[in-house]
């Protein structure tokens, strides 16, 4: 769920509390069951409307996921966020108010986990974004009014996507038309066909984009075996070209770890992490 009251984060609003409480049930009537939020999200209201939603539910058939962090703007003193005992305390008891449970089967500190999120990259993935043609709609439009002041890692501007990014859109799209699927679906099967990934998680504004995206879960495949006409290979599958045309050069000391180990692996294994210095 993307959550409304979005504003307070300084970005463009997005769905309001009646579209939120759509897209929950028709994820549930898709079989979904796991469901991602924070406490800093909306300032609480992305919790309170899922809490509002969960009450009507079987609580024991969803996995209900928060976190735990940021400074949520309710007191003015130095324990308001971090990871201390106290402010972990206090934001549990507050999140479990306002999502209206007694218990959270998922509570997470703001980091690193092999959950993938963001996977059209506020739109990048979209289907929308073309080289030469400025993004005018959705959050990129709005970067792009005013990249100085709004852009960052997160909100990347237009005038940072480099050639890797329009190659990988251009295999995507590819892949997407040789499917009969769209940007978005074969960006998320990508990352759900992938052995590390343990799950992804979506976000939506619309009944439309929700029903879009779960269109990537079964039913098709990019395929190892398939042999590739696109443009950048016509030897390599489906996955591997996606993985090939999104690598990006290593940094300090990563590059320096796998050029050491690029011939170690194990051989009794079906897989293993292989340098691209190899």
């Amino acid at each position: 769920m993307t959550p409304p009251g979005i504003q307070q984060m300084g970005l463009p609003g997005q769905c309001n509390e009646e579209d939120s409480l759509q897209i929950l049930q028709r994820f549930s009537e898709w079989g979904g069951n796991f469901i991602d939020t924070a406490n800093f999200y909306g300032r609480g209201i992305s919790e309170t409307i899922l809490g509002k939603w969960l009450e009507g539910q079987p609580r024991d058939k969803y996995v209900i996921a928060t976190k735990v962090f940021f400074d949520m703007g309710c007191e003015n003193n130095v324990n308001n966020q971090g990871l201390s005992r106290r402010h972990i305390t206090d934001s549990v008891v507050k999140s479990l108010e306002r999502l209206r449970t007694d218990y959270i089967d998922l509570y997470q500190q703001r980091g690193i986990y092999s959950i993938c999120y963001y996977v059209c990259f506020r739109g990048l993935f979209s289907g929308k974004i073309k080289r030469n043609s400025r993004p005018t709609e959705g959050r990129l439009g709005w970067v792009a009014d005013n990249e100085e002041e709004r852009q960052q890692q997160a909100l990347p501007g237009y005038s940072s996507f480099d050639e890797t990014i329009f190659k990988t859109l251009d295999v995507v799209e590819a892949i997407a038309k040789k499917h009969s699927r769209s940007v978005p679906q074969v960006a998320l099967r990508w990352l759900l066909q992938k052995d590390v990934v343990t799950s992804v998680i979506i976000g939506v504004r619309t009944l439309q984009q929700l029903d879009d995206n779960m269109g990537a879960a079964n039913g098709w495949a990019l395929s190892q075996e398939e042999v590739s006409t696109l443009r950048f290979s016509s030897q390599v599958n489906g996955m591997q070209q996606l993985d090939d045309v999104s690598q990006r050069p290593l940094p300090y000391p990563y590059e320096f770890v796998f050029k050491l180990n690029k011939d170690r692996y194990n051989s009794s294994t079906s897989y293993y992490v292989q340098s691209q210095y190899s």
